[in-house]
């Protein structure tokens, strides 16, 4: 879901300056793509300047593709301008991720730690539980996402603080990074203050959003990830309605699973992690290359 966070407006007449109302509400449209659904937002209003009551109007459109991610946003105003922001709308984590974090204590950031986790789900699936619980399957469906999340996160900031080449290629390549500005003063006042930086950025990283995490890790690690994130996509979706909506999709449907889908989520999730940990360990990449 998209939300319009900032809408500051300034009067081209007078020059005054204020806030659009809060309490916009948007229109929504949809239509079905390659990686689910594409949700089309729409926030219009019509007011007049609250100093010199000269009229203005203004249009903002925004388009949430694949579902969570931000794809495009434009607009169109008349008689102010506009300075506004939308952005994914951040709910509130529940119990539930407390739970799944703590779990056996277990944080997965290796290949062989993520390989365990794996492991343990699949035998989580021949508990009886499971033919007795849907929550069980849930948690065990979600927890496969976390664990992916994990081996994401934990495997690029340990590789970037092993290899300076790799920290180089993020302060060059990824652009939340690379127009950082830092006076000569801040460098030689602390010298390690742009690292600080750096894997500050790292850890804030969203790991679900796999399109941008799949860019970020062929900017730092120089691969191509020839990969669809086709069937990942949803997997992500249905674990964060599950942990955030109480386990229902945005339209309120009870979200169902069964052994076998929550199999295939298991298998599409080690897949896609193989794929990128081959590409990242220079020995198995050339094992792929030569056959």
């Amino acid at each position: 879901m998209l939300e319009l966070k900032k809408c500051h407006l300034k009067c081209d007449k007078c020059g005054a300056e204020f806030d659009a109302s809060s309490d916009l509400e948007s229109e929504t449209y949809s239509e079905e793509r390659s990686m689910g659904m594409q949700i089309g937002y729409k926030w219009t209003h019509e007011d007049e300047c609250p100093l010199c009551h000269e009229p203005y109007s203004f249009e903002i459109n925004a388009w949430e593709y694949p579902i969570g991610f931000l794809d495009y946003e434009d607009h169109k105003n008349k008689g102010v301008e506009l300075d506004y922001d939308v952005d994914v709308a951040q709910e509130t984590y529940d119990e539930w991720d407390d739970f799944w974090k703590d779990w056996e204590n277990l944080a997965p950031s290796t290949f062989d730690e993520f390989n365990l986790t794996m492991q343990k789900l699949r035998g989580m699936l021949e508990s009886d539980l499971i033919l007795t619980n849907d929550m069980f399957l849930k948690m065990v469906d979600a927890f496969a996402v976390t664990a992916m999340e994990a081996y994401l996160s934990g495997t690029l900031i340990e590789k970037v603080k092993e290899d300076d080449t790799y920290l180089l290629n993020v302060a060059k390549n990824i652009e939340d990074l690379k127009n950082e500005k830092m006076t000569l003063y801040e460098i030689v006042e602390n010298p390690d203050k742009a690292k600080k930086r750096i894997f500050e950025k790292l850890y804030e990283f969203m790991y679900h959003n796999l399109p941008k995490i799949k860019c970020i890790y062929e900017a730092v690690f120089g691969i191509k990830i020839d990969y669809s994130l086709k069937n990942l996509i949803p997997i992500v979706q249905r674990r964060h309605d599950i942990v955030h909506r109480n386990g229902k999709n945005k339209d309120g449907k009870e979200i169902v699973l069964d052994t076998a889908m929550v199999e295939q989520d298991i298998e599409v999730i080690s897949s896609f992690v193989k794929k990128i940990n081959c590409l990242i360990d220079p020995f198995l990449s050339q094992i792929m290359k030569n056959g």
